[in-house]
């Protein structure tokens, strides 16, 4: 009888070890903060991940923080696909991407750039994918001199784009402007070439050479949006266009 069970004890746990695998550990989180701010700023986000799910790797990069934030967003996309990239190396499940306020135009812009990533799902919180034309404290604080309505005579110039936040101004009563000054947002939304464009329509963007069929979807008031693509799936917002 002691054979039996002992029998019927191996049987059940190759039944139920074939049927439930052991889980899989959760994929890596990184996080990108906004204009101004600072990885110090997301220490409860990190927390809160951290309790509802047990055991994730939750990485706030410390990078280009309060005023440095204010540097040419693709010098900032540069510095952050360096941070990313190995953490990317070491997830061989993914990872999942939370990109808050400017910073979800770095990771989307990351997404267009980089030849190979393994992005699982892209969030985007209350990033302004579509550009900011609109008042804001810290616009009043960065530019006390200009209003909202004349600030392209300094965002549209080769100086304003040396400015993060001048890269996706985009007034609608300076469409023309628009186009034809901004180096980031305009060619990162597919809406001109850019001047180095080589390859075919909808060709993978790299900065100053190709184009990126991005599209997205928020408000130019840089309304609070918030976008999960896994791996760029039909229909989800903002697109992320992988090199073929």
């Amino acid at each position: 009888m002691g054979s039996l069970w002992g029998l019927w004890a191996l049987l059940w746990g190759l039944f139920w070890g074939v049927r439930c695998p052991p889980p899989t550990p959760p994929r890596p989180v990184i996080v990108v903060h906004g204009l101004l701010d600072s990885a110090r700023d997301f220490g409860r986000l990190q927390e809160f991940i951290a309790e509802s799910h047990p055991g994730t790797n939750v990485s706030v990069l410390d990078l280009f923080d309060r005023g440095q934030s204010l540097r040419p967003l693709w010098v900032q996309v540069e510095g952050f696909r360096r941070a990313v990239e190995p953490i990317m190396a070491n997830a061989a499940g993914g990872v999942h991407l939370i990109c808050y306020s400017q910073g979800g135009l770095i990771c989307r812009a990351l997404l267009c750039t980089m030849e190979q990533h393994n992005v699982h799902s892209f969030i985007s919180l209350a990033a302004p994918q579509m550009g900011q034309y609109g008042d804001t404290q810290y616009l009043r604080w960065l530019f006390p001199r200009h209003m909202k309505s004349n600030l392209y005579r300094l965002c549209y110039t080769a100086l304003g784009q040396g400015v993060s936040i001048c890269n996706y101004w985009n007034d609608p009563h300076h469409r023309d402007l628009y186009l034809n000054s901004s180096d980031f947002l305009a060619p990162l939304n597919d809406e001109r070439l850019h001047p180095n464009a080589s390859g075919p329509p909808g060709a993978t963007l790299q900065p100053g050479s190709r184009t990126c069929c991005a599209s997205a979807t928020s408000s130019s008031s840089g309304a609070p949006t918030t976008a999960s693509s896994p791996h760029g799936s039909p229909g989800a917002t903002p697109k992320t266009p992988r090199r073929p």
